[in-house]
């Protein structure tokens, strides 16, 4: 059997369009996994600042244990009952606004409120919007007061999850945040938490 020149020139092109077939097919494949990876690094941003601004919390109320013979917790939780969370603060794109008044010699709720203006700068500068820092308290003792002194403070950063709906991504909020998140937080957004406890 012959094979013509024509015939020859025929397989050619087939085999050239199926080459394109299967390159286009793999770089779809690589824009894919660019966009996944891109998700990832935005949420390994947000949990290594919620990292951070945790362990900026936890220093500073450690380096504050002088206060906390009168009144431990409520210079941070403002008092709310045990076990309670109260948000500090949230990115909403509105700018932070600085409460506290705290000079050369700071009462022990004036400097509570400092080191909760200064976290809280932190969170809006990060640019995560969503994303928000607060507290509990998880009283020791059965009183009147609400956070006695040797209670254990709970603190957590939230932060909403990245989701691509183009790429059918579905984002729950993570079982660590389970009664954290204060009440009117949309907890259908899906939300990743951090928390850190600790005995000033």
């Amino acid at each position: 059997m012959i094979i013509s020149k024509k015939q020859i020139q025929g397989l050619t092109l087939i085999e050239v369009l199926i080459t394109v077939l299967v390159v286009a097919i793999g770089m779809l494949g690589m824009a894919a996994l660019q966009v996944k990876t891109l998700t990832s690094t935005q949420e390994s941003y947000a949990r290594s600042q919620a990292v951070s601004w945790l362990s900026d919390a936890s220093s500073r109320i450690m380096a504050n244990r002088e206060f906390f013979a009168d009144d431990p917790g409520s210079f941070y939780t403002g008092g709310a009952d045990s076990g309670t969370f109260v948000q500090w603060c949230e990115v909403t794109g509105v700018p932070y606004e600085a409460k506290s008044t705290c000079g050369d010699s700071c009462s022990g709720e004036a400097l509570a409120q400092a080191d909760i203006d200064s976290i809280c700068m932190s969170l809006d500068s990060s640019g995560i919007q969503g994303a928000q820092v607060g507290v509990a308290c998880n009283d020791r003792v059965a009183d009147a007061d609400a956070c006695s002194t040797g209670s254990k403070l709970t603190l957590y950063a939230a932060w909403p999850q990245i989701e691509r709906s183009d790429f059918g991504d579905k984002q729950v909020t993570t079982s660590r945040c389970d009664g954290v998140l204060p009440d009117g937080t949309d907890a259908s957004v899906g939300y990743s938490c951090a928390i850190v406890e600790i005995i000033p």
